[in-house]
């Protein structure tokens, strides 16, 4: 058994914001880790509000577009929800989701007609999870490890004043061509902190640039 939770309201703010028509980017669209409940798993279908905004920390303000409740986690399982948006939405497409690495998620949503032709883009959290503990199997130190994920994802920090305030990264970049110009000297930089780190040839960024560059 499985069930769509959403509003009309919803419905229509993921078509406003998430869908190729949309005025206002697009915005991704994210489909969360799936949460045991009990008895059954709830998915959450989530968004960045682009016109609402966290005073605390200047961040777009998470809003839900819909829930899967469903007692499998199986790639029809997400077909059914990626479906339903899709029906709802005439079957405009979603230029950008995101979600973890979950190969079901990612079949399921991707054989749906509004997310056939979309970007697939990894979660930051799981991007970091896994660029962590390869970094940890390469003997990385703790200190070192944090260095070069701060330069791939950026930090948080609190100023004196008591501001939230954001160290850009790699993930920040504004474009592509950002992305790809500053690529090259951070993989410099991944390397000299590694080789220091480990005292061996350096690996992380042959890894990175087969495995991460490109979500």
């Amino acid at each position: 058994p499985r069930a769509i939770l959403a509003t009309s309201q919803m419905l229509h703010n993921l078509n406003t914001f998430c869908t190729s028509t949309s005025a206002y980017g697009p915005v991704i669209l994210q489909i969360d880790s799936t949460f045991n409940i009990g008895d059954f798993y709830l998915t959450p279908v989530s968004y960045r509000h682009p016109m609402f905004v966290n005073k605390r920390n200047g961040a777009n303000v998470l809003m839900n577009a819909a829930f899967l409740m469903h007692s499998r986690r199986e790639a029809d399982d997400y077909k059914y929800l990626g479906d339903f948006v899709s029906s709802e939405l005439g079957n405009k497409t979603i230029p950008f989701w995101g979600s973890d690495d979950d190969t079901a998620i990612a079949a399921g949503l991707g054989s749906s007609p509004s997310f056939v032709d979309s970007e697939h883009l990894l979660c930051s959290i799981h991007a970091t999870d896994n660029c962590q503990k390869k970094l940890q199997d390469l003997g990385v130190d703790a200190t070192s490890c944090g260095n070069i994920l701060e330069l791939i994802f950026g930090k948080d920090y609190d100023e004196e004043n008591g501001q939230r305030n954001h160290r850009v990264g790699l993930i920040d970049s504004k474009s592509e061509k950002d992305f790809e110009e500053t690529l090259p000297t951070l993989l410099a930089r991944f390397d000299a902190i590694e080789s220091h780190s480990t005292k061996k040839d350096p690996k992380f960024s042959d890894y990175f640039v087969k495995n991460k560059a490109s979500d």
